[in-house]
């Protein structure tokens, strides 16, 4: 379970963007994971009492066991999480919460991304809620569905604050990685090179022409249950919610500028990646330091880098 420390006057889910591209190079695209992220979530304040043990559990982030664990949107997660355990068990003072977001930050990066800020102070819990507070849990189906169109992405994120520019930064993540059969029901990579963070996802958004899959290795494509789109050569794909970025006239000025300036690209997601590892919570500290606490997480750190980035070179490898 990851604890977020999240604050409870703030309207929005508390969601925290966690192990974006160690996920990316492993099986584990999920249908409602539109942009590969594994997302934490706040449950609702209607399923909550009043109590200080409700408000306790309020902040408590629940993805790691049951019933989360096993929401659609989060299957294949465990791919990861069980490659960073080494990570966990060697520097154990860093938390789990800590160190998913850290490690989608390194893997960003290890793929020639942008630099991503990061700040510690992310706590766990040890287990799962008692049965009698199951309903405390967040709801299945919280996640971007990969078959809408752009009024659903904007209702996902703009309860969380985040506007046009910023839900077509995110999206760029699909630079990187692939759906797979048995995790989202979808097929195939967005781009030629999935292990490298670029742009390229945008100029292809604008330069290919996108059909309605009809067949797969032979078969018939059952487009009805898992829609998708995919490129001439059949080698590439595209969500609706990819193509929504295009069709939108408020969303498609930003594909244009991205496709067009990686620079700007890399500073947006940048930015925005920080914005949703964070939404929510209080009390992080600096990458620098500050608290001894903050410190000694922050020297763990430096030192996990190098190992989580070779963890990421061993996939890319195979």
């Amino acid at each position: 379970v990851i604890h977020a420390d999240c604050d409870q006057s703030t309207p929005y889910n508390c969601m925290i963007l966690c192990l974006l591209s160690s996920y990316l190079m492993l099986p584990l695209h999920t249908r409602s994971s539109f942009f590969f992220f594994l997302m934490i979530r706040r449950p609702p304040r209607s399923t909550l009492s009043s109590s200080s043990a409700a408000s306790d559990v309020y902040k408590r982030q629940t993805m790691r066991f049951s019933p989360e664990a096993d929401h659609g949107g989060n299957a294949g997660l465990g791919w990861a999480r069980n490659m960073l355990e080494p990570v966990k068990a060697k520097y154990p003072e860093i938390s789990y919460a800590d160190l998913y977001v850290f490690a989608g930050k390194v893997a960003i990066e290890s793929m020639g991304g942008p630099e991503i800020g990061f700040k510690p102070g992310r706590s766990d819990v040890d287990g799962p809620a008692p049965p009698a507070k199951g309903s405390v849990h967040s709801p299945d189906g919280r996640l971007p569905d990969g078959d809408k169109g752009p009024q659903h992405l904007r209702d996902i994120f703009y309860r969380m604050g985040f506007n046009d520019q910023e839900i077509v930064a995110l999206s760029g993540a699909h630079a990187t990685g692939r759906c797979h059969t048995d995790r989202s029901g979808f097929w195939g990579p967005w781009t030629y090179s999935p292990s490298t963070f670029s742009n390229e996802y945008y100029r292809l958004l604008l330069e290919e022409k996108w059909t309605p899959k009809k067949d797969h290795d032979g078969k018939p494509w059952n487009g009805d249950s898992n829609p998708q789109l995919e490129s001439p050569d059949k080698k590439l794909m595209m969500l609706y919610t990819d193509m929504a970025l295009v069709q939108d006239p408020k969303f498609k000025p930003w594909v244009e500028k991205y496709a067009a300036n990686e620079d700007l690209f890399f500073k947006d997601f940048a930015s925005a990646f920080q914005k949703l590892s964070e939404l929510g919570c209080k009390s992080l500290g600096s990458s620098s330091g500050g608290s001894g606490m903050d410190t000694k997480v922050a020297a763990g750190m430096a030192v996990a880098a190098p190992l989580i980035g070779g963890l990421i070179k061993q996939v890319v490898g195979k």
